[in-house]
């Protein structure tokens, strides 16, 4: 069984160009929301080892997306996103900020505009989780190799003030505070004829949506060269 914080559900999966993925773009669109959850991302990052860099060979891709010709329905409304050899459809509210990540010359997994939409059915089929997707509800997600995901913190920190948003992507207990993981995982626990392989593959970057506005306004901004200067912060939210 996937643990909690694997449960993402079904999202829009971001693909970088190359010769290997290019033969499959007939693949691509909704039918890849549909096809390729986080574990199927995560056995891609296993493939293509641990901060390499590399998108995915050809047959990994093959491999993760031809069940998605059997379907081609979505959470969300998508449209296309294309930056460089960066192609995918994404869900239509994170477009814009996906853009300017890719711009920024940061990769991406995967993104949802939404988590407890995208997850309605798990409590059906597991009823434990009925309290977490209810909690999700609002809450967006990206999901990063694990040093772009830094530097797209890095960024969107240092293109604005320290201010209350700030405060909710830093430290864990301020109101509405940004849910970022960066866990071990183990590439035995997709293919399990291979000896236990723990690495840091994944960083996911969870925030409400209200915040989405500020973190695209402050990706341009990054984009443009433009910092603010180091400030103090006001912690009191916080206890501080």
């Amino acid at each position: 069984m996937r643990q909690t914080w694997l449960m993402q559900g079904k999202r829009a999966a971001h693909r970088r160009g190359s010769e290997g993925v290019s033969r499959l773009d007939h693949f691509q669109g909704r039918a890849a929301e549909q096809a390729l959850d986080v574990v199927s991302v995560v056995e891609a990052a296993v493939a293509r080892g641990v901060g390499s860099g590399a998108p995915p060979s050809g047959d990994v891709v093959l491999r993760l997306y031809a069940p998605a010709m059997t379907s081609y329905e979505g959470t969300h409304p998508t449209v296309l996103v294309r930056v460089g050899n960066l192609h995918a459809q994404i869900d239509e509210q994170l477009a814009p900020a996906i853009q300017a990540i890719w711009e920024c010359g940061i990769d991406t997994f995967t993104c949802c505009q939404d988590l407890a939409e995208s997850n309605a059915d798990w409590p059906a089929k597991l009823p434990h989780m009925r309290e977490w997707v209810e909690s999700r509800r609002g809450w967006m997600l990206i999901d990063f190799p694990v040093d772009d995901g830094l530097a797209f913190l890095s960024a969107v920190a240092n293109a604005g003030p320290r201010d209350a948003f700030y405060v909710r992507m830093t430290h864990w207990a301020a109101p509405d505070a940004w849910d970022v993981k960066i866990k071990p995982m183990d590439g035995a626990m997709f293919q399990e004829h291979q000896p236990s392989n723990f690495g840091l593959r994944l960083l996911q970057v969870s925030f409400p949506a209200y915040d989405l506005p500020e973190l695209t306004r402050r990706l341009r901004e990054h984009l443009a060269g433009r910092t603010v200067p180091p400030a103090p912060a006001d912690w009191s939210t916080v206890g501080r």
